[in-house]
């Protein structure tokens, strides 16, 4: 994986891949070798009675109306979206998107094959203000679909990776990972190439409902999801590795210019990944290293 200094092996054929990582990871040349696994997109179908009027507190309660009042985001902020790709035709997307990727073909076709990646971006940098739709957190910054799934919506650790070094290597600031990337080391490793570039990348922390032990992951902003008393969802991870929480039931687009309600932490992510949109809009010079000390610093 070119930046991430990650090699991709093969095994010749089925066997204990677990034995062969763990051998191959004592050797002395090797810094880790871990399971290229394969991941579910981190969202959760809420079925609380704020299902149909999510949208009335989630914004106000990161206080987007007075950060709007300094700056709704720059178009020469782009947010990459690593998902199941993007659907650009929808009429609050359309005028936001700029040319990605679709790592997991390897060709420019990002439309979206399982809905995931469209409810994600809306949630970060849908157009807004407009009379139409949802509001989104950067409405004024732009949206890069990377796809990295298949057509379920999994997504092999190795092609998030890739993802990352792509969206770098074409101009992305931030990149949204809603998957449950804690402990993957080539992912840390992507998303630190991402972070040298300048830009922050932001995941979501998972939807099992465990206090995480593994240290902190200084390369990945990892996001917890909070319902409308600021209260973790008891589905929500939590634990050391825990950076920042943001709501995790939110209105935003669907596929076939459709709009619904998307919950889990594959929500709040998208959300604090708007938040550095709009804090790099303010501020182009900064770090990613700096935005997202600008965010923890400005919490609750």
């Amino acid at each position: 994986i070119p930046g991430a200094g990650v090699r991709i092996l093969d095994l010749p054929s089925a066997g204990n891949e677990a034995a062969f990582a763990q051998a191959l990871g004592a050797r002395s040349e090797v810094e880790f070798a871990e399971l290229d696994h394969l991941l579910p997109a981190e969202q959760i179908l809420p079925n609380d009675p704020l299902y149909d009027n999510v949208n009335s507190w989630s914004l106000p309660r990161i206080a987007a109306p007075a950060a709007w009042s300094m700056t709704t985001g720059s178009s020469n902020v782009v947010i990459a979206v690593l998902d199941s790709g993007v659907d650009a035709n929808h009429p609050g997307l359309a005028s936001q998107i700029v040319p990605g990727w679709n790592i997991y073909d390897n060709n420019s076709d990002t439309s979206d094959v399982q809905g995931h990646g469209t409810s994600v971006a809306g949630v970060a940098a849908a157009a807004s203000n407009n009379a139409l739709g949802v509001t989104s957190v950067a409405w004024g910054c732009r949206i890069m679909p990377i796809r990295i799934t298949d057509t379920t919506g999994m997504a092999p650790e190795s092609v998030i990776a890739s993802g990352l070094t792509w969206g770098a290597d074409h101009g992305a600031r931030v990149a949204n990972v809603s998957f449950y990337v804690t402990g993957s080391r080539t992912i840390s490793s992507a998303a630190k190439y991402f972070q040298n570039r300048g830009g922050l990348v932001v995941a979501a922390a998972g939807n099992y409902g465990v206090s995480e032990t593994i240290s902190n992951d200084q390369n990945v902003v990892t996001v917890g999801a909070t319902d409308q008393s600021d209260t973790l969802y008891s589905w929500s991870n939590r634990g050391n590795n825990l950076h920042l929480v943001a709501p995790g039931s939110v209105y935003t687009t669907a596929r076939f210019g459709m709009y619904g309600v998307g919950g889990g932490t594959s929500y709040a992510s998208p959300t604090v990944a708007g938040v550095a949109a709009l804090v790099f809009s303010m501020n182009p010079a900064l770090t990613g290293t700096q935005v997202e000390n600008v965010m923890k610093l400005n919490a609750d």
